[in-house]
């Protein structure tokens, strides 16, 4: 019972969700063994008479714990930290899966620099519904990416005989603006998605309680060990759009 409840914990994000899901999980088995006594749940037995409305009931109580763990009867915050063990995870997903445009803003390049780089930059590059990647990074960590990311880019790109990059990258003095965009770092997915995705964005900062270093390459580079997503409909988000967008627009003239 214990690992169940592990079980279900780690697949369920909402606190009700697997509350209901086990409860109707063991109504539903009630049910379906209606008169028939089972030694792992004691007395608790259905009448033959009983039998379907004990299945309908756990059968609804299942359905309930689903539609609340999808957002679709309980909304979500706007804003919600992506589960520490997750991060690495939630970064592949969101490459293989998004759509539209990622834009990248000032986000460290441990993750984009091989070995690393065919987990997490190359499945977005070679994810048919993305159309663009776009990187504005500080002109600081401009002798990296042409060391090390540009070069594993380029290789992916000719081998997906891609005729155009998909990526672009723009360096910009970040370090000469307000602390807040120096220090912060976030990528923003299902930019202008051609299939209506909403977008999101996914938020951390150059903190020892947010980043932690990884040996990458020979050298150490920073990743994050915090993250938090942030969606559409609070002043946070539209703040990291707009603040997005004033340091993206030349990606247009640079592929033109």
């Amino acid at each position: 019972m214990k690992k169940l409840i592990e079980w279900l914990t780690n697949k369920f994000q909402q606190p009700f969700s697997p509350l209901f899901f086990l409860f109707g999980a063991l109504l539903t088995v009630v049910g379906v063994t209606a008169g028939v006594k089972l030694p792992a749940i004691g007395n608790l037995v259905a009448s033959q008479s009983y039998r379907w409305p004990t299945v309908t009931l756990g059968v609804a109580f299942i359905l309930l714990a689903i539609l609340i763990e999808r957002g679709l009867l309980v909304s979500k915050p706007y804003i919600e930290e992506i589960p520490r063990q997750k991060i690495q995870a939630v970064g592949r997903e969101y490459a293989q899966s998004c759509d539209g445009e990622m834009h990248w803003f000032n986000v460290p390049l441990g993750r984009c620099i091989p070995p690393h780089f065919d987990d997490f930059l190359r499945p977005a590059i070679a994810n048919a519904n993305v159309t663009r990647v776009v990187f504005m990074l500080d002109q600081t960590v401009e002798p990296i990416w042409v060391q090390f990311v540009l070069p594993a880019v380029q290789q992916a790109e000719r081998s997906l005989e891609h005729v155009r990059s998909k990526v672009t990258v723009l360096f910009h003095d970040l370090k000469s603006v307000s602390p807040v965009r120096h220090n912060m770092a976030f990528r923003i997915i299902n930019v202008n998605s051609p299939h209506g995705r909403k977008p999101e964005a996914h938020v951390f900062f150059y903190d020892e309680s947010w980043m932690t270093k990884i040996p990458v390459s020979g050298r150490e580079e920073l990743i994050p060990k915090r993250m938090i997503k942030v969606k559409p409909g609070c002043e946070l988000f539209d703040e990291l759009q707009m603040l997005c967008e004033s340091y993206c627009f030349q990606a247009e003239k640079r592929q033109a």
